[in-house]
């Protein structure tokens, strides 16, 4: 198996790959996408003996960092000071209040209204799951296969 080259990391916050790559800065607000790509050196996957398995170790990686940070993330929310992490507001999403329904649906009526279908669920909870099996074999609903995903076969 090849490694990767090993990275030094210095108080500059400046990142040397130990490679042909020039050294990058990664200060905050940094608008160079093609430099923020290279924060890690490139790989030759044709090197890599099993790529199933480097696989399979990237994605449980990838599982354990997502817990790691939700952990700390929820410590966080509870109201515990971590040094250097802090907790902001989140992005302001617009919504319709109550007062604004009503003053909008006196201004617009039913164009403040779409017509929409009901969801797949709601219906299977309308009719229930012997209908829902009747309107499959007649055609009234039908299956369609999401994304296809890997999976990793055992050895």
């Amino acid at each position: 198996m090849v490694r990767q080259p090993e990275r030094e990391y210095r108080a500059s916050k400046t990142v040397v790959a130990k490679s042909n790559k020039k050294p990058f800065n990664i200060q905050k607000g940094e608008k160079n996408m093609e430099e923020k790509k290279l924060l890690y050196a490139p790989l030759d996957l044709d090197l890599i003996g099993d790529l199933a398995d480097v696989y399979e170790r990237a994605k449980n990686s990838i599982k354990y960092l997502t817990d790691f940070c939700g952990s700390i993330e929820a410590r966080l929310k509870k109201g515990e000071k971590i040094p250097r992490l802090l907790l902001v507001e989140g992005n302001r999403t617009r919504y319709i209040t109550d007062i604004g329904i009503k003053v909008l649906e006196k201004n617009l009526g039913e164009k403040l209204y779409t017509k929409k279908v009901i969801g797949i669920t709601e219906l299977e909870n309308l009719v229930g799951k012997d209908k829902m099996e009747e309107f499959a074999e007649l055609g009234v609903i039908d299956y369609k296969n999401g994304s296809p995903k890997v999976i990793i076969q055992n050895k």
